[in-house]
């Protein structure tokens, strides 16, 4: 956690120090203001509605130009991450892998779980990578089609029976049983 008070309004600072990124700080706090400027906009056109008066229409103008930069730089927020998309739609098309979408989901998932502290890893990573090519030569397939928690599971159902990982939880039962034997 980041204690640095860096001069933001109390509530982008706690963000900060919960290390939350810029990009997804800015993100959220640009649509905020979006909502807010939206109702600021709606406002403007009641009260121009009901005068006719030309300091009115300003503020109106006013209050759409704000929200049209508003909405601009919220926009750029995405358009970070479709760039970082598109660098990985060209890096997986250059791949030989069928379905690979599911293969990167799949490997992703794998490393998630790796990295987890619930379970204890038996495998390098390298090894995990060559498993999981032997498992789909031989016909052991993920899919996405049942969602993101059911892939999940599956892929750690997968790598629990072939005792590539222990889940920890667990693992003190089994010592337990084994002192006892």
């Amino acid at each position: 956690m980041n204690n640095e008070d860096i001069g933001l309004p109390p509530h982008l600072q706690r963000l900060v120090n919960y290390d939350i990124s810029g990009l997804d700080i800015m993100h959220g706090e640009l649509k905020n203001l979006m909502l807010i400027w939206e109702k600021e906009l709606e406002n403007a056109q009641e009260v121009e509605d009901e005068s006719g008066e030309a300091m009115d229409s300003m503020e109106r103008t006013r209050c759409e130009g704000f929200l049209d930069a508003l909405t601009a730089l919220y926009q750029l927020t995405y358009q970070a991450d479709k760039d970082k998309l598109n660098e990985c739609l060209k890096i997986l098309d250059t791949t030989d892998l069928g379905l690979s979408l599911v293969w990167l989901w799949t490997w992703s998932t794998i490393n998630n779980v790796m990295e987890d502290e619930t379970y204890k890893v038996k495998v390098t990573q390298d090894q995990m990578w060559d498993n999981l090519c032997e498992a789909v030569s031989a016909g052991q397939g993920f899919s996405l089609e049942y969602g993101a928690e059911q892939h999940q599971d599956d892929v750690v159902d997968w790598m629990l029976s072939r005792d590539y990982i222990v889940d920890t939880m667990f693992e003190d039962d089994e010592e337990d049983e084994d002192a006892t034997d």
